[in-house]
């Protein structure tokens, strides 16, 4: 008995400090500056300490404003909004904001406006006349230019989804139809054959075996991504301009970081 009731005594013990360390702490973070979490992850200007004038008016404007500052700016708050959402995408796979998609591995894949899952699983397919617009836009600028003696090259960058599906989260699997991309270009290649058009997914599914062409949590391509489509758009342009000629890659030093 008396043994149970000495360690009663020390978990109280335990119980009390921590339950104090953790009223003091974020104290102590606001004066010494403990938590070196990078606030511009944020992406905004947190609030920062009021101004008072001794009026009614001026002490409620100050109230408020110090509510602000407190919310934006209390001990440890930037290392526990990291610790919430590091949790919530590492252990539960999702993330607060729905236009972000969590894969496996760690991958990160934009969702925008929640219907990148819908568009890559083709369950939204074009009509024929939106195929026959986009024809017909496209012979509208590629004609404006020609009028202007310019030169129109179309081409589409292709989101992550469509380089590294492999990684996509498991509720999103694509489809045995073809998607918006596959119509669009198809449609070009058989009804608009004089219509220039650069499809540059080849090119950056390739160019993995080499470097990843896309980073890990984005959804745009990295610098060897964008210089492989640098090399398709100048080989695409080089019969109208012959004197165009790519740079190699052997010309360059490359630093992963």
């Amino acid at each position: 008995f008396m043994g149970n009731s000495q360690t009663m005594r020390i978990s109280s013990l335990v119980v009390s400090i921590v339950f104090v360390a953790l009223l003091v702490m974020p104290t102590l973070d606001q004066y010494f500056g403990l938590d070196k979490t990078d606030s511009s992850m944020e992406n905004r200007q947190l609030a920062a300490f009021p101004t008072i004038e001794w009026t009614q008016e001026g002490v409620q404007e100050f109230t408020q404003a110090f509510d602000k500052y407190y919310a934006d700016n209390f001990g440890f708050r930037g290392l526990l909004t990291r610790f919430y959402y590091v949790t919530r995408a590492l252990g539960f796979g999702n993330t607060y904001d729905t236009r972000v998609l969590v894969g496996k591995e760690g991958h990160l894949y934009a969702n925008s406006g929640g219907g990148m899952s819908d568009l890559f699983r083709a369950v939204d397919p074009f009509e024929l006349s939106e195929l026959e617009r986009w024809e017909n836009v496209l012979r509208q600028r590629q004609e404006w230019l020609a009028a202007l003696g310019g030169h129109y090259l179309f081409l589409i960058v292709p989101d992550r989804q469509n380089i590294y599906p492999e990684y996509l989260p498991a509720q999103v699997r694509p489809s045995d139809q073809p998607r918006r991309i596959d119509q669009l270009y198809a449609y070009l290649t058989v009804n608009a054959p004089d219509l220039n058009v650069l499809d540059l997914r080849d090119v950056l599914k390739q160019g993995r075996a080499t470097y990843d062409t896309y980073p890990k949590t984005d959804t745009h391509w990295n610098e060897y991504g964008a210089f492989l489509a640098y090399q398709a758009i100048i080989k695409a342009l080089s019969p109208r301009f012959p004197e165009l000629e790519p740079h190699t890659l052997e010309e360059f030093e490359v630093v992963q970081t």
